[in-house]
């Protein structure tokens, strides 16, 4: 499983990343245009940007990549919403 970082705001677990780009638009409703940001070209994150990236909910902080192992081992259904920039 990868992460992917699809605009500047929101991050999603997928196989690729047109499973991330479906799923975000099946989460929100919106159609991919507006997914998709026209000046953002949205990546994979390298095993590097997952451990340099925190994710921050009640339970506390953690990496990306501590984030996903987490998500792996509760056997989370994917594609999934993974972080937004506002958390």
């Amino acid at each position: 499983m990868k992460v992917f970082r699809l605009n500047e705001f929101e991050w999603y677990a997928a196989a690729t990343l047109e499973g991330a780009v479906r799923c975000a638009m099946a989460t929100s409703g919106l159609p991919r245009e507006e997914v998709l940001d026209e000046s953002y070209e949205p990546f994979e994150l390298t095993g590097e940007q997952l451990q340099d990236s925190t994710y921050q909910d009640l339970e506390g902080v953690q990496t990306f990549a501590e984030r996903l192992k987490q998500l792996l081992a509760r056997d989370e259904n994917f594609p999934c919403f993974f972080a937004d920039a506002d958390y």
